[in-house]
């Protein structure tokens, strides 16, 4: 009975015995060759066998027949819907081939599971994981032919989906452990996911073939990797040594290529991404270096984590392929930096600091630095959109944020120097531009804004130094601004031909003011040329044309740095940065007013000065006096005063000499604060400046400072000579106290001499030196007989602490007393913790707790106490002197090149050559000085022939 058979044969079927359906099939066919069903069943068995066309003709005769005989027209619905199911597949297979070649295979896998869902209707088609794009189980695809589930395997593999696809193999073989194709695909996929080499993957694709000789992509894999792996070897030995970078990009991209087309990815492909990378790293091609190292990293993490992705940053710490993510990463986060994406680049520097690679070496200092340039960047993007928004003085908080995290940021000091010209205060922008410059020297857009700034204060001679200090004939700007300078320069010195001929020199200053017009420099300079020109109308005694010339520069002013053009409150000239001015221009024109006896009008304006300054003249200058006066009395301060805050005293005797120029006794105490804060060179200036023989005390003061400026001055000359400076450091002290004059200025000799210890490595010497300074400042401004950090951090000294307890830390460390240094870098953590040269050390240090001090010794010993002050690179640079070794990042500075930039071997030779010149023997003729300049040519010499052997081998 035929009915028996289909019975049978619908049932196995349904048990995936695919041979006794089509034995089944057959029987009940020869027995009645009319049954339909049976010709369903053989469709159904050829569409589980992927063979669409032979399923396609049995629906066609079963369809036949149905249609010629009234009794089977039952089935001619249910053969027609088979009928367009397998068509739609068959269209849905042609898409999938022709997505495939596109490239396009998270479409293809889609397709391809759609196709496969059409198969079996006994699917389940609701499974999602984390981050797999599909949506099968390949455990419940048993209906599905092998060589479609080989083909979905080959695709998950392009979609960074090893997991899955390694199920699939693991399934089939299960199954059959000699079937051809899955070995070969289990073979690939532990190669390329690192988990075999390739020997291994060569000998396993060789069993693959012997099991099945028809298996071409075995066969092809064979021939390919080998080969694969000598191209690679070829593009770093032929093109990437001889810095071919363009050429081997190339290559690298054909090999790229080529592992797609035959699917393999994987660590092959991560490696050769890295490689390019790399190269357009050296190019400087940032955005197609972070594309190429993000599509390794993903690739990478679809290898490493279940999901594609780590639960938290932490799994980065205990993964298989922290070397290799150590420098994706590195070269990523190099191009986010270079690229200024530095929201990007601070979320892959927290993943770089959980990598503790074990091949390669884990440069903190690097880290940190990188750390510190992302933050400082971050701050100064914020900085950026405040000035956007005009609000130039929140802009300023956020660059001197920026400045604090990272001192050498050169575009901070750039904007920040942008924002003070948009709030008038020059002379800072003009020191910020200057170190924008100082930081970068090809940054000459800062110089052109330099000169600008200068022109604005009515320096024009000082415009065109500068500009013309620099080769500036590329920048189209800068060559318009140094024709604008020499224009106004001459203009300016002509008008000093004529300093005493008064109408003159207000004739020409009112052409220079048109000429500053002409070329649209308008604004602060306005004010101060009204201001030159008021000045001279009073020196000849027309009074009301300077009246009318100040109260020009006035409105100017005001229209400058009040919103409204008017300003009515004492706050408002508080907060302009414009209050010395508005101050100096109200009393020019109260004076004039006072001449012509217009007492009404001088009355009006000096309420306006009121306002500037609600202290009058004389009250002022009694304040001073005896503020000043204090400075020496101890028994006010409890013997604290003359260390609190020297450079205010200064200021301080400073203004009471302004106020009156017969009050020397100021000046003669300003340079005695001087002399207490290590500067007596300018004691001698500032005393020298005046006519002090009239006054026994100020003789004496120019005497003591002539004498200690001398001996300071000879210091200078043993710069190099540590045992030498020590030496005269010590005779320089005893000298001020014969003086008598101690306090503050031992505090600072000592920190001298303690550091002077420290290059000469001299650790226990160092420490009693610096225990000394930090004692004696203790005993002085610290009133707990236990002082803690938090003591010190509260005290006005706070500064000066942490540089005494970076020298005694660092000391104590060199001394292989890590004890005592971690007590000292605790302290130093809790007084600066946003110091990123700590924070290593302390981390450092705690990351080796749970081992002790062995495994820490064992750590610094290794080269890799990278922690020493970032920003001290000259006193590190000392303490080699002698030393032929350097690092990379020393070398680098002291050609002054930045190692972020990955500076190229022309850019050591040109680098190079300017210091040769600079420091030429010939140059010099004093005997002290020519010692220096060998030290220095020397330090040269080994900085060039190391950063040259570096590059030689890279």
């Amino acid at each position: 009975n035929d009915d028996h058979y289909i019975k049978r044969a619908t049932t196995n079927l349904k048990m995936y015995k695919y041979t006794d359906v089509i034995d089944d099939c057959h029987y009940a066919l020869k027995i009645n060759k009319n049954c339909v069903k049976a010709y369903i069943l053989l469709s159904k068995y050829y569409k589980h066998r992927g063979q669409l066309s032979i399923s396609k003709e049995y629906l066609n005769k079963g369809l036949n027949i149905s249609e010629e005989n009234k009794n089977l027209s039952i089935h001619i619905s249910n053969l027609k819907t088979e009928l367009s199911i397998i068509e739609k597949m068959e269209n849905l297979f042609e898409k999938v081939n022709e997505q495939m070649k596109n490239g396009n295979y998270k479409n293809a896998l889609q397709t391809l599971e759609e196709t496969m869902i059409l198969c079996d209707s006994k699917i389940s088609s609701n499974y999602q994981s984390n981050k797999s794009l599909s949506i099968l189980k390949s455990d419940e695809l048993r209906g599905i032919p092998i060589r479609w589930r080989l083909l979905r395997a080959e695709i998950l593999i392009m979609n960074n989906d090893y997991h899955e696809a390694m199920t699939i193999a693991e399934i089939i073989l299960a199954k059959d452990k000699n079937n051809s194709e899955a070995l070969a695909l289990k073979t690939k996929l532990l190669y390329i996911m690192g988990k075999s080499n390739i020997d291994n993957a060569v000998k396993y694709l060789r069993k693959a073939v012997y099991y099945y000789n028809k298996n071409e992509d075995a066969k092809k894999l064979i021939e390919k990797i080998p080969e694969l792996e000598e191209k690679k070897k070829e593009i770093i030995n032929n093109l990437f040594k001889a810095e071919h970078y363009e050429e081997a990009i190339q290559k690298y991209d054909k090999l790229i290529n080529d592992c797609k087309e035959i699917y393999l990815t994987g660590i092959v492909l991560i490696i050769l991404l890295r490689n390019k990378s790399t190269c357009l790293l050296k190019l400087k091609k940032y955005s197609e270096c972070i594309e190429c190292t993000t599509e390794a990293i993903e690739i990478l993490k679809s290898i490493v984590f279940e999901n594609g992705e780590p639960k938290s940053n932490d799994e980065y710490k205990h993964c298989k392929q922290q070397d290799l993510f150590f420098e994706l990463y590195k070269k990523r986060l190099e191009g986010y930096i270079k690229d200024e994406n530095f929201q990007k680049a601070k979320e892959d520097c927290e993943i770089f600091k959980m990598l503790k690679p074990i091949k390669k070496k884990l440069n903190i200092e690097e880290l940190y630095r990188n750390e510190k340039i992302i933050l400082s960047n971050l701050e100064r993007e914020k900085g950026n959109n405040s000035f956007n928004d005009n609000d130039f003085k929140k802009a300023l908080d956020f660059y001197n944020k920026s400045l604090e995290i990272y001192l050498n940021n050169n575009k901070s000091y750039f904007n920040r120097g942008l924002a003070y010209m948009k709030l008038f205060k020059y002379e800072k922008a003009i020191e910020d531009f200057r170190n924008a410059y100082r930081y970068d020297n090809q940054y000459i857009k800062a110089i052109n804004n330099l000169s600008i700034c200068y022109l604005q204060i009515l320096e024009p001679e000082k415009a065109l130094n500068e500009i013309g200090n620099i080769d500036f004939h590329s920048d189209s700007n800068c060559v318009k601004t140094y024709n604008i300078s020499k224009k106004l320069h001459d203009m300016y010195k002509e008008i000093r031909n004529y300093s005493f001929n008064y109408e003159k020199s207000i004739e020409k200053y009112k052409l220079l003011l048109d000429e500053y017009h002409n070329y649209k420099i308008s604004g602060y300079i306005d004010v101060l040329i009204y201001k030159k020109i008021a000045s001279l109308y009073q020196n000849s005694s027309k009074h009301i044309e300077g009246i009318e010339c100040i109260t020009k520069a006035i409105k100017k002013l005001k229209d400058l740095v009040f919103s409204n053009g008017e300003s009515e409150s004492k706050e408002e000239y508080e907060s302009c940065g414009k209050k010395d001015l508005f101050f100096e221009l109200y009393k020019e024109k109260i004076e004039s007013h006072i001449k012509i006896k217009n007492f009404s009008s001088a009355k009006e304006d000096c309420e306006t000065l009121k306002m500037i300054n609600p202290i009058n003249k004389m009250l002022i200058f009694q304040i001073l006096k005896k503020k000043g006066n204090i400075a020496f009395k101890n028994d006010d301060y409890k013997k604290a005063f003359e260390f609190y805050k020297k450079s205010i005293a200064i200021e301080d005797f400073r203004n009471a000499y302004r106020y009156d120029n017969q009050y020397i006794k100021a000046i003669n105490n300003l340079s005695i604060c001087y002399l207490q804060i290590l500067e007596p060179e300018k004691a001698l200036n500032e005393i020298g400046n005046i006519d002090f023989h009239s006054d026994s005390n100020c003789v004496k003061t120019y005497n003591i400072s002539k004498k200690l400026h001398d001996m300071y001055k000879e210091i200078r000359n043993y710069s190099f000579n540590y045992e030498k400076s020590i030496e005269k450091y010590k005779l320089l002290l005893d000298e001020y106290h014969n003086y008598k004059i101690s306090g503050y200025i031992d505090v600072l000799i000592y920190k001298k001499i303690a550091s002077l210890y420290q290059n000469l490595n001299k650790t226990k010497e160092c420490i009693i030196h610096i225990s000394i300074s930090i004692e004696m400042l203790e005993k002085k401004v610290i009133k707990d007989n236990n002082p803690t950090a938090s003591t010190y951090k509260e005290s006005d000294f706070c500064d000066l602490f942490i540089d005494l307890f970076k020298i005694r830390a660092k000391s104590y460390f060199d001394d292989k007393n890590y004890q005592k240094a971690y007590e000292y870098y605790k302290d130093l953590f809790h007084m600066c913790p946003y110091d990123h040269e700590i924070q290593a050390v302390v981390i450092i240090y705690n990351s080796y707790s749970n081992s002790g001090y062995n495994n820490y010794n064992s750590y610094s010993s290794n080269g890799n106490n990278s922690y020493n002050n970032n920003s001290n690179s000259n006193s590190r640079r000392e303490r080699k002197k002698g030393s032929n070794s350097y690092s990379e990042y020393e070398c680098c500075t002291i050609l002054g090149l930045d190692q972020n930039n990955n500076p190229t071997i022309k850019d050591i030779k040109n680098a190079y050559r300017k210091l040769a010149l600079k420091y030429h023997l010939d140059k010099c003729k004093d005997e002290n000085l020519r010692k220096e300049y060998e030290e220095k040519m020397k330090e040269i010499n080994i900085a060039k022939e190391t950063l040259m052997k570096i590059k030689g081998k890279n």
